[in-house]
């Protein structure tokens, strides 16, 4: 039979919203993970740029010797890295307010342009 914790051993946290799964790019990449890990799902980890936002549905830690700022995107090869206050972190899949998931080699091929931009 279920027997439950006693209080002092359970674990509490706040309600979470929507506006949590906000990404912080000058955060280690491992924390943006963490992020990513506990809000899969809903509300997922999303980040902005030129008043668009984007939902990142797959992200790796990169341990690349990329030099990137801070929320600055880097297209190299087919792969979308974003920098962050320590290594990169790679974009494997992202999903555009509005449109359908794409790995990121086929959002790269119609949103090319966003190389050298910053997600907010």
């Amino acid at each position: 039979s279920k027997t439950s914790k006693p209080l002092d051993l359970q674990a509490f946290c706040k309600e979470i919203k929507r506006e949590d799964g906000h990404i912080a790019w000058n955060t280690p990449a491992e924390k943006i993970y963490s992020k990513y890990r506990g809000l899969k799902g809903w509300p997922g980890i999303f980040t902005e740029i030129r008043g668009k936002r984007y939902k990142l549905l797959n992200i790796s830690p990169h341990d690349m010797a990329i030099n990137l700022s801070p929320g600055q995107i880097s297209i190299q090869n087919g792969h979308m890295f974003v920098g962050t206050n320590t290594t990169p972190i790679e974009v494997l899949e992202i999903q555009a307010e509005g449109k359908k998931p794409l790995k990121a080699a086929d959002f790269i091929k119609g949103n090319g342009i966003l190389d050298k931009k910053s997600f907010a």
